[in-house]
Parts: structure tokens; C-alpha cells; sequence
């Protein structure tokens, strides 16, 4: 099962806050992060599909 937004409670998680531990749907993390100019100092990117509690791992193999 998918976990909820840490802020609302109702979305599906999608952005992962490093610096809060924080899982937010991207509605909240708009809302919530980018309210507040100190917040833009945070580490946030996208949670990884799998585990649904860690920062994605995005990696890139091109072939040439």
C-alpha cells in the first residue's frame, strides 16, 4: 500500500524531504515548501517508488 502526504493525509506520496523526513503529495509539497522562502534551502526530490520511504535513486545507462 502507497503511504499518504505526512501534511495532508489524503494524496498519494510523491516528494521526499530530506531535511524534514517529510512525505508529501505534490499539491502539499507546492503549498507547504514553496510558501515559505526558507524552505527552498530544503533537499527534496522524489520518492522512490519501491520502498516509498527514501529519495529516489534515478540512474541512467545509455548505450552507444
Amino acid at each position: 500500500m502507497e503511504p499518504k502526504c505526512n501534511y495532508c493525509a489524503t494524496s498519494q506520496t510523491v516528494i521526499y524531504c530530506k531535511s524534514d523526513l517529510a512525505k508529501l503529495c505534490q499539491n502539499c509539497d507546492f503549498h507547504v515548501y514553496y510558501a515559505n522562502p526558507l524552505s527552498h534551502r530544503y533537499t527534496c526530490s522524489l520518492i522512490c517508488q519501491k520502498c516509498f520511504s527514501q529519495p529516489a535513486a534515478i540512474r541512467c545507462i545509455m548505450r552507444i
